[in-house]
């Protein structure tokens, strides 16, 4: 039911919506409401440990690991075809050069052999004959008796029994070097690790029967990072030492060889390999772990600083430096640096820091750029 106004309440209703319009203007003109203001309020300053960096000679006893490899491998093959007739040897012996691994049958290649012979001896008798022919056409050419057509086919036929001698000495050098390699033999002084063929098995040339290691020295081959590789590259052929914690700590002199030039996809290191002796007694062992020592000492002072004062900035490094100390107060600031070598405690800064520069230890986590910091007396 709809409700009709009153003459009397009619002026009072229009004089609200008026100041109610009015209002609203009257903020649209003045904007959004401000915020009360607020004191600002100082932040207490972070109490931070810190040290100095330091110019000095940074010595390293860097140590890696790596592992052993037989100084030479190898593995013996056959090199005709045929039935293994005999097989010399058994896995760990220790053979000499040239000694013999296996035997081949040699039926089918000395029968190759008798063929090729008598295929020489016919070619032989091919040639002198032709030679004598030659010879009496040479007379006959001198008396006009034949025809130059003539005389060149006698010497035609001299130069293929010629190359029928060449061809058929040829396969006979082949036939009788497939009955000298039916006997395999050691290509050098080795120890035999795996057999790959018995009596009786048949065998073609190429077929593995034999793996041999030369176990009289052995090469440590250790993975090293870029600064490990420039300290080893610059003692090529100086004296190390290896211990070997499976022979109870065994101590072995060794000789630092080369360092690869190119680094390990796989693993991001350099290949440094150590050729190390047999010592006696105590066998080294193919895949053995060994720890060498690389002795590193700087020819110069560098500025170091503790390592535990670097942080990750992005895809580098930083410290947080302390700048305008007064009264065991000042400001941290951010400084990204480049590393250098390292040992367990303290680390080479190649660019980016002084010496003297105030570092800080511990406490970064609450660190922002600028902010206000206080020195602890105890780490200072």
């Amino acid at each position: 039911m709809t409700r009709r106004i009153s003459e009397r309440a009619r002026p009072r209703l229009l004089a609200a919506f008026g100041a109610l319009v009015l209002g609203c203007a009257a903020g649209a003109d003045e904007g959004p409401p401000r915020p009360s203001p607020v004191a600002d309020v100082e932040l207490p300053a972070v109490r931070v440990q810190v040290a100095r960096a330091q110019r000095r000679v940074l010595s390293i006893d860097a140590s890696a690991t790596g592992n052993l490899h037989a100084f030479k491998t190898a593995t013996v093959a056959a090199e005709v075809a045929g039935r293994v007739k005999r097989r010399a040897v058994e896995r760990g012996d220790s053979v000499e050069h040239k000694s013999t691994l296996f035997e081949i049958d040699t039926q089918n290649s000395r029968l190759a052999l008798q063929q090729a012979k008598a295929n020489a001896s016919a070619s032989q008798i091919d040639l002198d004959l032709a030679e004598r022919e030659l010879q009496r056409g040479e007379a006959l050419m001198r008396g006009q008796d034949i025809s130059k057509s003539s005389y060149d086919q006698l010497a035609h036929s001299r130069d293929s029994a010629k190359k029928r001698v060449e061809l058929a000495k040829i396969s006979q050098r082949q036939a009788a070097k497939s009955v000298a390699d039916s006997r395999v033999r050691m290509p050098f002084d080795a120890t035999v690790v795996r057999l790959h063929a018995e009596e009786g098995d048949y065998v073609g040339p190429g077929t593995p029967l034999a793996t041999i290691a030369d176990l009289s020295k052995m090469r440590l081959r250790v993975g090293l990072t870029a600064a490990e590789a420039d300290a080893a590259q610059a003692k090529e052929g100086s004296p190390v030492e290896v211990t070997f914690s499976a022979l109870g700590g065994l101590a072995v002199q060794g000789v630092m060889h080369d360092v690869d030039p190119l680094v390990d996809p796989a693993s991001g290191t350099y290949t440094a390999e150590f050729w190390l002796d047999q010592p006696k007694g105590s066998p080294l062992r193919e895949g053995m772990v060994g720890r060498v020592v690389l002795d590193s000492e700087a020819d110069q002072p560098e500025v170091v600083i503790p390592r535990h004062s670097v942080v990750r900035h992005g895809r580098g490094v930083a410290v947080w430096v302390v700048q305008d100390v007064q009264e065991h107060r000042g400001v941290a600031r951010r400084q990204p640096i480049v590393l250098g070598r390292h040992d367990a405690t303290h680390t080479v800064v190649a660019e980016g820091l002084e010496a003297g520069a105030i570092v800080v230890t511990s406490g970064h986590f609450a660190l922002a750029d600028g902010l206000d910091v206080e020195l602890d007396e105890a780490g200072s």
